[in-house]
């Protein structure tokens, strides 16, 4: 895989990176309701599409995607996205709450406190029963940090995502370098 020039660069610590996952998952996950998109970048659509689909933790059949409206730290969760479906004729919609971390850990019981937070919301008549609860992660599989997040995930009854996860050999690059750069490269 080649290496990133976007992300890597000579900085210790985080900044700012889980800012930047914040905005590129809320942009990846709106492209798929985005039928220019799908015409004038298929390779991206595609892309994101997937991206999608796992983050909602279901099958991509084909479904329509009517429309994605992303939150970003509302209630300071990092991002909360309204998807709606239709699969022959029939609406789904989803919440999917989304968490990321890259450098800190889980603290001050934010999992539990962000899915009550969620659940008095997203009242089930209109928003339906499917809530997906994602880590977003980049931390190395093998570290103590990543331990610690996956420990406070299965606690709290959230899934956990890692970056390499969601990362798909795909050639050629699509046609979006800002995504190229942050999907499909090493940093």
């Amino acid at each position: 895989m080649k290496e990133s020039f976007f992300m890597l660069d000579q900085s210790e610590g985080s900044h700012g990176i889980e800012t930047l996952i914040d905005y590129q998952l809320s942009w990846v996950m709106r492209v798929p309701a985005n039928p220019n998109i799908k015409k004038q970048k298929p390779i991206l659509y595609k892309n994101c599409r997937s991206i999608l689909f796992q983050l909602m933790g279901c099958d991509d059949h084909n479904q329509l995607v009517k429309s994605v409206a992303v939150k970003k730290q509302w209630k300071r969760i990092d991002l909360i996205a309204e998807i709606t479906i239709e699969n022959e004729d029939v609406e789904e919609t989803y919440v999917v709450v989304q968490e990321n971390k890259a450098y800190t850990k889980i603290h001050d019981n934010q999992l539990v406190r962000y899915k009550t937070i969620i659940d008095e919301h997203y009242d089930s008549k209109q928003w339906g029963e499917e809530r997906v609860f994602n880590v977003f992660t980049i931390a190395e599989p093998n570290t103590n940090l990543y331990h610690e997040i996956e420990t406070a995930c299965q606690d709290a009854g959230w899934k956990l995502i890692c970056y390499e996860d969601l990362q798909f050999p795909i050639e050629p690059d699509t046609e979006s370098d800002l995504f190229n750069e942050f999907w499909l490269r090493s940093w």
